[in-house]
């Protein structure tokens, strides 16, 4: 039995990647890359990210947020559907 349970489990991270894979496609080329930097690559700080684009930390945060908020979006018309 706990087997299965971690077979369905390791199915739906699958699945979970794949759709935040194609929700990190669906951003603007800049947001896209700083989600990159922040979340699937080694993790690097919102203060280095505003260095690399010469932003502010805080011009930063509210890049991710919004692509953050796409993405709820874009999950729940995923999974919605």
């Amino acid at each position: 039995m706990e087997e299965i349970e971690a077979e369905e489990e390791a199915e739906e991270e699958v699945v979970i990647q794949a759709i935040f894979a194609d929700g990190i496609e669906r951003l603007p080329e800049q947001s896209r890359d700083i989600m990159r930097m922040r979340y699937c690559q080694a993790p690097i700080k919102f203060r280095e990210i505003a260095a690399i684009y010469g932003n502010t930390k805080v011009t930063i945060q509210g890049i991710v947020l919004k692509a953050i908020a796409f993405l709820r979006l874009h999950l729940a018309d995923v999974v919605g559907s």
